[in-house]
C-alpha cells in the first residue's frame, strides 16, 4: 500500500501539470523576430558607416571629423527608440504561467550572482514589468546599445576607431543571433 502512496505521489504532480496550461516561456512571436532583424539591419548601416567615416582623414578639430560622436547622435536616439518598441512589443505579448515565472526567476537570480549587469539601471525598471527571458533578451540589447553610445561619447576625440566599429558589428551579430535562435526554438 506504502509502495502504492508513494507511485500516486509521485504520478499526480505530473498529471495536476498536464491537466493545466503551463506556459514556461513566452510564445513565439514572428512580429517581434522580423522587427529585431530591422533593428539588426539599422544598427549595421550605422557600424559600416562610422567604419567608412573613421578611416577618413583626421585633419582639423576632432567635433569637425566625420566619425565624430555628434555625427552619430541621431543614429544612437533611433536605435534607443527601435530597442524600447522591442521591449514593449515583447512586454506586450508576455505570457508566462505562474510556473514558468517561478522558474524563471530562479534562473535570473542564478545568473545575477554570476554574472553581474552592466545595466543595473535597465534591469530593475523592466524587472516590474516581467521575468520573461524573451522581454530579459531585449533589455540586454538595449543595454549593448546604450554602452556603445555611452562607449562614443566617453572616447577622447569622440571619434572610434575601425577596429571598435568592427568589434561592435560581431558583438551585434552574436546577441541578435543568439535572440532569433532562442525565438526560432519556440517555433518548433
Amino acid at each position: 500500500m506504502a509502495s502504492l502512496l508513494h507511485r500516486l505521489a509521485c504520478v499526480l504532480p505530473i498529471f495536476s501539470l498536464m491537466a493545466c496550461a503551463t506556459t514556461l516561456v513566452q510564445p513565439y512571436d514572428e512580429k517581434l523576430v522580423n522587427d529585431t532583424g530591422q533593428l539588426y539591419k539599422k544598427a549595421v548601416a550605422m557600424v559600416e558607416d562610422g567604419i567608412a567615416k573613421s578611416s577618413q582623414d583626421a585633419k582639423g578639430p576632432p567635433a569637425s571629423r566625420p566619425g565624430h560622436v555628434s555625427r552619430f547622435a541621431s543614429r544612437y536616439r533611433d536605435l534607443d527608440t527601435d530597442a524600447d518598441l522591442l521591449i514593449l512589443e515583447a512586454l506586450a505579448n508576455s505570457r508566462t504561467s505562474s510556473v514558468g515565472e517561478k522558474i524563471q526567476s530562479k534562473v535570473d537570480d542564478l545568473i545575477s550572482k554570476n554574472l553581474p549587469s552592466t545595466c543595473e539601471e535597465l534591469d530593475t525598471e523592466f524587472k516590474r514589468g516581467s521575468s520573461s527571458l524573451t522581454v530579459k533578451n531585449y533589455v540586454d540589447l538595449k543595454c549593448l546599445l546604450m554602452n556603445w553610445q555611452k562607449q562614443h561619447e566617453e572616447d577622447k576625440d569622440g571619434v572610434l576607431n575601425p577596429l571598435t566599429w568592427e568589434l561592435r558589428k560581431r558583438t551585434l551579430f552574436n546577441a541578435t543571433y543568439a535572440i532569433l535562435k532562442a525565438e526560432s526554438v519556440k517555433k518548433k
